[in-house]
């Protein structure tokens, strides 16, 4: 959406939904109408430059030492210039599978054990309105 831009389309406060009705070269099917979405913002935060950090040692690759604290790095990016208030989620991707392992900006040395396939979200988020969501890269502990 292009919202409050130089074509004003859309604008903070507007009610949309989309009404969607499939059809065939023979048949068409049954009308389709989405939920009513109110618009809250021109602009959505967002993260960029998203990677995992060691505290100590340096991650080559996509491995890194085991006994590390890992730190979430991102560069937030608020067009309404708004305070930073993201949420983190760290995942062990070791099974195949993710399992939430922590939250916060930090994952403790205690969690990053060798053998171990880690990874974090970040939910970019300024207080009223939240970004999509973005994934670091994996790392191996060795």
């Amino acid at each position: 959406l292009d919202l409050e831009e130089y074509n004003n389309y859309f604008a903070s406060g507007d009610e949309i939904f989309v009404k969607f009705e499939p059809k065939n070269d023979f048949k068409t099917g049954i009308l389709f109408t989405s939920e009513i979405y109110t618009l809250t913002s021109s602009s959505m935060p967002y993260a960029s430059d998203v990677k995992i950090k060691a505290s100590t040692g340096v991650i080559s690759g996509s491995q890194a030492a085991n006994s590390n604290s890992l730190s979430a790095y991102y560069i937030f990016t608020d067009p309404d210039a708004a305070t930073d208030e993201s949420t983190v989620t760290w995942y062990d991707w070791t099974n195949g599978t993710s399992n939430i392992i922590s939250t916060g900006s930090t994952l403790d040395y205690s969690y990053v054990t060798s053998g171990k396939i880690i990874s974090f979200i970040v939910v970019p988020f300024n207080g009223t309105t939240y970004g999509n969501p973005v994934e670091s890269n994996l790392i191996n502990i060795i």
